[in-house]
């Protein structure tokens, strides 16, 4: 940390990564619904196990008759989802730093193992709290989304 920096910002590492990660988890718990509606459709026959292959896995089937009762709204979140799921992987593993970005509290990261500096990304607050507010209201719209006959 550089002398003079504050050691707390209002939205921290831990806090990011926790709401991000709570989200995710919350969106996994609805895939599982959906995957186990594939394998009684016949659609699959060995449900995935990582979350990213549940997700693509689902949003291959959006259009399946007999998954989602409003299958182009299903649809839709999804693809909106879809940059917060690629992050996830990012998010979780990620050794996160406070950082000051052009004069605003923020958060860098980088992959563990990966020390060069050139490959560290950054948020600052502002763009954390958005990041945020929109991931929870995806995740909202997609927790709405009923199968199919429910």
């Amino acid at each position: 940390m550089l002398e003079g920096q504050s050691f707390v910002i209002e939205l921290d590492a831990a806090r990011f990564r926790g709401e991000f990660l709570q989200c995710c988890a919350e969106i996994e718990d609805h895939l599982c619904t959906a995957i186990e509606r594939l394998v009684e459709l016949g659609e699959i026959k060995r449900p995935p196990f990582l979350f990213g292959q549940k997700f693509d896995r689902v949003l291959k089937s959006a259009d399946l008759p007999g998954l989602w009762k409003h299958r182009d709204h299903a649809g839709a979140v999804l693809k909106e989802l879809q940059p917060f799921i690629e992050l996830r992987g990012t998010i979780g593993h990620a050794v996160m730093s406070p950082a000051t970005i052009e004069g605003q509290d923020g958060l860098s990261w980088r992959t563990p193992g990966v020390h060069d500096w050139s490959a560290r990304q950054a948020i600052t607050l502002p763009e954390m709290k958005a990041a945020l507010a929109n991931l929870r209201r995806l995740t909202e719209k997609f927790l709405k989304q009923p199968l199919a006959g429910i």
